[in-house]
């Protein structure tokens, strides 16, 4: 289930949420919250029993990317849960990671005729080289732990490669205007547990990309299913910053509006369409997006969230965006 502050919505809607705090077995509770292929026949029964009981039709992974690959391998081992689980379409777990990545997505809108919304992406693991060091007891700087192999333009936007952030999303996103910024990202190690320990971060987990200057930043919100007549669902959710250098994760002042259908500009209707019907795409996600020098013309992708994104349970009509996903899944026609 979805871990959802906004139930009420899904309420009004007729849909009833069961989240792991809802279950009583804490046994059969620890499975729904790590569910995986590892989980034993036994395990899987009880799980399947206790689905059966309550007529669950339908097993979403809500927010949580890291559930997204483990669902797809179940669903691959053919394992015989009595309810769909949502993979948003995606075939394997390369086309997951072809989405997800937010390195490989660049390539991916490429593939799939959107170069001109791409936004450059250097691989981190490659350009810079960091020595093994002893785990940090502080959060002081070693200068001469990582190097640049290269010579690249900034400024840049440093991110999770792939979804993260939860914790120090000021620290896990941030612009960088010059090498030794840069450096000095991967040179500090981070606190974690109220400070208690403390950690490098490893190139190989982030993805640099080019930094977009624009006072404008796009969520555009989707239910999609080429079998059904395509755009099920859209809306775009607009930031409009102060300044055109904010960072989205670090909560800068911004203005809030929002486009309904008849508002959205036809081209990315027809961009987004078709790079969701070559992709195979059936669900809901959200291609997130900045317009180059504030041009509204230009629209820049950074990424696309193959699942619930965030701003989404705020919809008035949130419970009803649910409903039309979950029947893609649940109503056999």
């Amino acid at each position: 289930g979805q871990d959802c502050a906004k139930e009420s919505k899904l309420t009004a809607a007729k849909i009833k949420l069961i989240t792991p705090s809802k279950i009583d077995d804490p046994s059969l509770k620890e499975i729904v919250e790590n569910l995986g292929v590892e989980e034993s026949p036994k395990q899987i029964k009880s799980l399947d029993d206790f689905m059966k009981k309550n007529n669950v039709d339908l097993v979403t992974f809500g927010m949580a990317e890291s559930k997204i690959a483990q669902m797809l391998k179940l669903r691959t081992g053919g394992w015989p849960l009595s309810a769909p689980m949502t993979s948003q379409g995606m075939l394997g777990s390369a086309d997951f990671y072809r989405m997800e990545d937010k390195d490989q997505f660049q390539q991916t809108l490429k593939d799939t005729g959107l170069e001109d919304f791409t936004i450059k992406n250097y691989d981190a693991s490659s350009l810079i080289i960091c020595k093994d060091m002893p785990t940090p007891k502080s959060d002081a700087t070693v200068a001469d732990r990582c190097s640049l192999t290269q010579t690249v333009d900034y400024p840049l936007m440093i991110k999770p490669s792939q979804g993260r952030g939860a914790i120090s999303k000021n620290h896990l996103y941030k612009k960088v205007d010059s090498a030794e910024e840069l450096l000095k990202f991967f040179n500090t190690p981070l606190p974690e547990k109220g400070g208690k320990t403390f950690l490098f971060l490893s190139p190989a987990d982030f993805t640099l990309q080019e930094w977009v200057v624009s006072k404008y930043e796009d969520s555009f919100h989707f239910v999609y299913s080429e079998d059904h007549g395509g755009f099920l669902k859209v809306k775009i959710t607009r930031d409009e910053y102060k300044t055109d250098d904010a960072v989205a994760h670090h909560n800068p002042e911004r203005t809030r509006t929002t486009l309904e259908r008849d508002d959205i500009p036809p081209f990315l209707m027809t961009k987004f369409g078709q790079f969701l019907k070559m992709m195979q795409y059936r669900g809901i996600g959200c291609f997130d997006m900045k317009y180059r020098n504030s041009d509204l013309s230009k629209p820049m992708v950074m990424e696309m969230n193959p699942r619930i994104c965030g701003s989404q349970p705020d919809f008035p009509d949130y419970g009803d965006w649910f409903r039309t996903w979950a029947r893609l899944y649940v109503v056999k026609e």
